[in-house]
């Protein structure tokens, strides 16, 4: 009895299994026509902009008025922007310190691990612009994707930080 219940089981995976295959014999025609596209102007790395910072929506500065360490890395962060010498670039103790500085006066709301993952991201970023600005000329592409990085991680933190405050007032609105 268990013999015949296993056959008819295998049987059933087997039909299943071949019904559900198919074949494509035009998969190679419809690639082998697709041109590889290439920079008109010949160029083959392109300056790397700076990308702009994004700022905190006006009703979650209210949130987060005392929570002073944020404020901190926003002021480095500009720094680094525009160029100037900043906390980032001089010392790795003080990279360390703006970051353990953040578990100070968070916000409940914003103790939230997706906020903690951006916070990590932009951490790892600034040690990463950190090393690179001991090992690279300033204006090397290494140090501009660097602080690229490291910009765009400051963005995704500020997002992230003002999405979590817009789902709250959603929340408390129904």
């Amino acid at each position: 009895m268990l013999k015949k219940l296993l056959t008819i089981i295998a049987h059933i995976m087997l039909f299943t299994f071949l019904t559900k295959c198919e074949t494509n014999t035009n998969i190679n025609e419809d690639t082998s026509a697709v041109e590889v596209m290439k920079s008109s102007t010949g160029a083959k790395d392109l300056d790397l902009k700076t990308v702009p910072l994004q700022e905190l929506n006006t009703p979650t500065l209210k949130v987060i008025e005392d929570w002073t360490a944020l404020y901190a890395i926003k002021n480095e962060i500009i720094k680094m922007e525009r160029d100037t010498p900043s906390i980032i670039e001089l010392q790795k103790n003080d990279i360390k310190q703006l970051f353990i500085n953040l578990d100070i006066n968070m916000p409940n709301l914003l103790n939230t691990n997706n906020i903690w993952a951006r916070i990590k991201v932009l951490e790892t970023n600034a040690f990463k612009f950190h090393e690179a600005s001991l090992k690279h000329p300033k204006g090397s592409k290494q140090i501009k994707k660097t602080k690229n990085n490291t910009l765009s991680a400051y963005n995704n933190l500020i997002h992230q930080i003002n999405k979590t405050h817009e789902k709250y007032i959603q929340s408390i609105t129904k």
